[in-house]
């Protein structure tokens, strides 16, 4: 979230009290750097709004797939509920990640508009997915040029 005074993002946490703890970008980095905390871990999703620097924290942090939420965007809790729903079955079905964030993004734009979400394929576009694919290469032809393909399983039928 963005605080009302400062203007500067930050995660917030409720306490056993029900009070905010509100966790800045220096802070989250501070806890995760230096105690090496997301060693292993391959995937964080900050499904918050504005949740693009908290995603690049952990993404500078080392984990090596971080989806969030565009820093300019706020996004409506269905689009991000069904973004995750179709995310998580995706990766449990056994896809990459990216390929899953773009099964989840695709489900959502797909979504009939209703009353609760007017425009799903905006709210599809609000995900991001860090780090960022490496830009494709250009052949001498100026098209692009795609690595090649894996090496076939021979003990596929």
């Amino acid at each position: 979230d963005i605080g009302e005074e400062t203007g500067a993002f930050f995660l917030g946490f409720e306490d056993d009290e029900g009070s905010l703890d509100q966790l800045s970008l220096d802070r989250l980095h501070a806890l995760l750097a230096p105690a090496n905390l997301v060693r292993g871990t391959r995937l964080v999703f900050v499904s918050a709004c504005h949740s693009q620097p908290a995603a690049e924290v952990f993404a500078a942090c080392g984990v090596p797939h971080v989806v969030g939420v565009r820093a300019d965007a706020k996004v409506l809790d269905d689009a991000a509920a069904l973004f995750a729903r179709h995310l998580y079955l995706a990766l449990v079905q056994g896809n990459s990640v990216r390929a899953a964030f773009e099964m989840g993004t695709a489900a959502l734009a797909g979504t009939a508009p209703s009353a609760r979400m007017l425009h799903p394929a905006a709210e599809a576009a609000k995900f991001i997915l860090l780090p960022a694919p490496p830009p494709a290469r250009a052949s001498a032809g100026g098209r692009l040029s795609m690595p090649p393909p894996p090496p076939r399983d021979p003990h596929e039928a």
